[in-house]
């Protein structure tokens, strides 16, 4: 059963919530899409300000995978360059093309990325912006 969010909602959720526009819209997106299970994936979180995306590529090689970010969103995607000609008994290491997205928080960069051992890892951290962080503000007097 797919479950959708109506316009009510989101009015009801953004006359209290400045901003959240594009987050509503997003959810609403990724609630709406139906995505394939390949290839598997893992999301670790090292701390509150990085995280590492691990992708099962076993079997590509590195010019066969692409990273790329647009518009907060980075897609991994895998193309095999080139046919073998075995006539396999039994495949279980695909080799099909793929493409995978993950949806960037604000502010989220792509660090590094590397290929080891059929495991691409993806090297996410929060880069917060100075005028973002937390700040004091200070009280001036002024009956003076």
């Amino acid at each position: 059963m797919t479950r959708t969010f109506t316009d009510e909602f989101f009015k009801k959720f953004a006359h209290s919530n400045v901003g959240f526009n594009k987050m509503l819209q997003d959810i609403q997106r990724s609630i709406d899409t139906t995505e394939s299970n390949y290839p598997p994936y893992n999301l670790i979180e090292v701390n509150n300000n990085k995280w590492i995306i691990e992708v099962a590529a076993a079997g590509f090689s590195m010019s066969e995978l692409d990273i790329t970010v647009e518009d907060g969103t980075l897609i991994v995607t895998g193309e095999k360059s080139e046919k073998d000609d075995y006539d396999y008994v039994h495949r279980g290491i695909s080799g099909k093309r793929f493409s995978r997205k993950f949806q960037l928080a604000a502010y989220v960069q792509v660090e590094s990325a590397n290929l080891k051992n059929g495991i691409l890892r993806i090297q996410l951290l929060l880069e917060t912006p100075e005028q973002m962080k937390p700040r004091k503000i200070a009280i001036t007097d002024i009956t003076q």
